[in-house]
């Protein structure tokens, strides 16, 4: 993976009447200039995720706090695996992120690419809990607010020096506009 450098894109004014500028999630199109309202709007991403993981870090205190008092025992198998699987969520979304950090293609229209990666990996447990099973669906619930992988890799992800959403827009832009140039500045 190579550093990122900032690209020599052309400025907005001077694209060629044919370039659209797509709009990305939560950045819209200020990610092209990455002007004032860019990092205003990464300052919000970063803070709205720090907040989130604030309140599960309160949440997973108060949890594990009432097993401790209850269980020694109980308190380091629930920390064990609280560690385990919140590892393996934030390495596979980093292996995930850097296996596909050059790739230009979008999802499917009206599939944002998480939804397609949650639907293949949580197909087994989505069924489940669909079909009515309440320990599918408790399971759901709980990994969802009991482990703070998930919350910690999307706030990793945010600090980025290019946030993976933007990434495949400026490298579709560099191939709509065919400047060898600025894809060797990238």
């Amino acid at each position: 993976m190579k550093p990122h450098r900032k690209s020599t894109l052309p400025a907005r004014t001077a694209l060629p009447s044919g370039v659209v500028i797509e709009k990305v999630p939560l950045l819209g199109t200020t990610w092209y200039e990455r002007g004032t309202a860019y990092w205003l709007r990464r300052l919000g991403m970063v803070a709205m995720m720090a907040l989130i993981l604030a309140l599960v870090g309160a949440m997973l205190e108060g949890f594990f706090g009432a097993i401790r008092a209850t269980s020694q025992t109980g308190f380091y198998v629930v920390i064990g695996l609280e560690a385990g699987y919140s590892l393996a969520i934030i390495a596979f979304l980093a292996v995930r992120v850097a296996k596909h950090w050059n790739d230009m293609d979008k999802p499917p229209a009206g599939q944002p690419a998480a939804i397609r990666t949650a639907g293949s990996a949580g197909a087994v447990l989505g069924t489940v809990a669909r079909a009515g099973l309440f320990v599918g669906q408790l399971f759901l619930v709980l990994s969802s607010l009991l482990f703070a992988g998930l919350y910690i890799a999307l706030l990793l992800a945010m600090l980025m020096p290019e946030t993976i959403w933007e990434r495949p827009a400026r490298l579709r832009l560099i191939k709509q506009l065919g400047s060898q140039q600025a894809i060797r500045t990238l």
